[in-house]
Formats: structure tokens, sequence, C-alpha cells
């Protein structure tokens, strides 16, 4: 998904990403369909997969190098066998040199390929180019963009919408009018 600047991204992602968790009594694991990370302010492997593990509550020891790092959020998400990885500020990458932006377009691709589930990137209209400089990137993702949010029936429509959901219910969250939420949906 692609955003211009100053669109709630991080709001929406956290709605989603906020998926129920189920334990699974059987296997003694947390199931859970969609998890939410970010990408680090640097395009760094290892930063990757800590954040990744702390969105998840995973204690690890980061001086582990980036062969350690790398199994450990891989075998957390087998047992929690989520469908859908969503990765927030994917423009991160763009802090990184050339080679840095490929090996972390290489990382995500890995991930989604080895746990065999969807992965949906939030970027902004710059790092979709960046996506786009990978031939791999152009065939597996379809850019879906979302225009700018404006103070109208469309936007107030699309808060009660998510205010409503079950998820939002079952969260307990808490219900607010259309009016008090233009402040709360922006970065």
């Amino acid at each position: 998904m692609a955003w211009s600047t100053n669109t709630p991204r991080s709001a929406i992602v956290v709605f989603c990403g906020g998926d129920t968790v189920h334990f699974d009594e059987e296997r003694g694991v947390e199931r859970l369909q969609v998890v939410a990370t970010q990408m680090p302010a640097t395009p760094d492997p290892i930063r990757f997969y800590s954040a990744l593990l702390f969105e998840r509550g995973a204690t690890h020891n980061p001086k582990l190098g980036l062969a350690g790092m790398e199994r450990l959020p891989r075998d957390l998400l087998r047992r929690i066998e989520p469908r859908m990885l969503i990765v927030d500020e994917v423009h991160h990458l763009l802090s990184g040199s050339h080679r840095e932006q490929g090996a972390s377009l290489n990382l995500l691709k890995y991930l989604a390929n080895d746990l065999r589930m969807s992965l949906v990137l939030v970027v902004t209209a710059d790092a979709l180019i960046a996506l786009q400089s990978d031939a791999q990137m152009i065939i597996r993702f379809a850019p879906l963009e979302l225009p700018r949010w404006g103070e109208n029936d469309a936007f107030h429509s699309g808060i009660r919408t998510l205010d409503s959901s079950p998820r939002a219910v079952e969260a307990g969250a808490e219900r607010r009018s259309p009016s008090s939420c233009s402040a709360s949906a922006t970065e």
C-alpha cells in the first residue's frame, strides 16, 4: 500500500495488525492471523529481526549475530502461523545505500517465501520507487494507493466502520464520535 505523507498509515496498520490472539491448547502456542511490525530507522537485518521479536514480546540476545537473529523470528512465526505480515515504515530503507536497500528487500522476500505468508508493505510514494527498482518486487506486489483523507463524509464513514468492527468491539475500543476522530486519526 502506498500513501502520501500526512495520512493515517500507522493508525490503520496498528488496527489491521491488532488481530485477536487465539491460544492453541493442544500445541501450547498463540495463533495469530496477522503480525505487524515496522522497518527500523536504518536498513539493518538484525534491527529488523529484533523489532519483529519485540512486537511479539519475545526475549532475545541481540548479540547473536545475523544467523541467530534470522532464525529466532522465523521459528516464532512458524509456531504462531500468521497468514500475513504487515511491515510499516518501509520508506526507512531509503536511508541506506542501494546495496542496503536491496538487502532489505531480499530479507522481506525471503521471509514471505520461507514462511509462505502474504506480505503487506506500507510505503510512501518515494519508497514505492525503490521497491519498483527490484524486478521481483514488481512481480510480487501490486501497488494499492490510498488517497489522502480529508474532513468529509468518507472519512467519518471509515472511522465509524473501524470503530464498530468486531475486532474493535472485542478489544474494548473506546467509542468516539466521528467529530472527535479527526485529530486522533492523523500521524
